[in-house]
């Protein structure tokens, strides 16, 4: 075989293994975050991403929270990718979360860190109106149950929580 045909073959089987790389970062479907909420998503082939956030803040009885829209995007190079998305609460507060996919022990994690900022009644009061912290989501659920089974066994959790 000549040399040619050599590196023809090896470039395309590297973009057929780029192809199949950028298939594993698939958002669509429902990530948990260690907490116990959660979000319903869906991406489109152009970036852009919605669905819905379920806070574990208050989810039953008459102060339930509904779940609030997401918007946001997605970027991707085939072999990495990042995302950021926005909800908002009661007209008052705004949630951003900017992350990273991965695939980590062989499971799909999203790594995000997030700044939540409501509305304050007066300047003072601004500064401490602002929250910041980190959610790492996962396909399954990494809580236990109210009977304190999981929901499914996990062997491999890159968020380190009991399910």
């Amino acid at each position: 075989m000549e040399t040619r045909t050599i590196l023809i073959i090896i470039t395309l089987c590297g973009l057929c293994l780029s192809s199949l790389s950028s298939e594993t970062v698939n958002y669509n479907g429902t990530w948990h975050n260690q907490l116990g909420s959660y979000m319903e998503v869906t991406s489109t082939s152009t970036g852009s991403l919605q669905g819905q956030y379920y806070t574990a803040l208050v989810r039953t009885g008459s102060g339930a929270i509904p779940g609030v829209p997401l918007v946001g995007f997605v970027a991707t190079d085939g072999t990495n990718s990042t995302i950021g998305f926005v909800g908002s609460w009661f007209n008052s507060t705004v949630v951003t979360w900017n992350g990273e996919y991965k695939i980590c022990q062989d499971v799909p994690v999203i790594f995000t860190s997030w700044i939540m900022k409501t509305v304050t009644t007066s300047c003072l009061e601004s500064p401490l109106s602002t929250r910041i912290g980190q959610d790492c989501f996962t396909r399954f659920r990494q809580l236990p149950l109210e009977d304190g089974e999981c929901e499914q066994t996990q062997p491999r959790n890159p968020c380190n929580t009991p399910c």
